[in-house]
């Protein structure tokens, strides 16, 4: 190959490699789906009838969510209402969470589902977790206290699981924000 003809053919290689490379960091690809943000409906009270509970949750699905609470009655207090899609083991993962000031902020999830004997009771999941239980914190304090909480557990198809969440903060801010992802 002549010199010149080479010269072309690398700098064409080089071109092209600069756009795939363009290209990549314009349009990245993502192996996480999209975050979507779900504003909790208020609940100043603790809910135990399927009754209750329909009313006062927010609808979600396997995903990975935004959540925003607003304060009610000095607390932040919600439902979130999942129905499985299929029986397997789902992973919930809890992290991120923040409240405006700078005092610790910690929460409490519990899982429900109803108890199907023709009753409109619910019965708590306790999920398998290091720690044993749902809490998680806006910082880590040890124990209990750890920025990120992952639970598994058990759904057979159609079977609905509601997630409650209950924080008290000190702090005077009115949202709390947080991350929930089910898989």
């Amino acid at each position: 190959m002549k010199k010149r003809t080479w010269f072309e053919l690398t700098k064409m290689m080089s071109l092209l490699m600069v756009l795939a490379i363009s290209l990549t960091f314009l349009n990245p690809l993502n192996a996480e789906a999209k975050t979507k943000t779900i504003k909790m409906k208020k609940s100043d009270t603790y809910l135990s009838y399927v009754e209750d509970l329909e009313k006062a949750s927010t609808n979600i699905k396997s995903g990975t969510y935004n959540i925003v609470q607003q304060k009610s009655n000095g607390i932040f207090h919600g439902y979130l209402k999942f129905v499985a899609p299929k029986s397997k083991t789902y992973t919930i993962t809890l992290s991120n969470l923040k409240c405006k000031g700078n005092e610790p902020v910690n929460c409490g999830v519990m899982l429900y589902t109803p108890l199907n004997d023709g009753s409109d009771s619910v019965k708590s999941i306790i999920p398998k977790t290091k720690g044993g239980i749902m809490n998680f914190s806006s910082k880590n304090r040890g124990g209990s206290y750890v920025k990120t909480r992952k639970g598994t557990f058990k759904l057979a198809k159609g079977q609905v699981l509601y997630i409650e969440y209950n924080t008290i903060v000190k702090t005077k801010g009115k949202k709390l924000t947080s991350k929930l992802k089910i898989k």
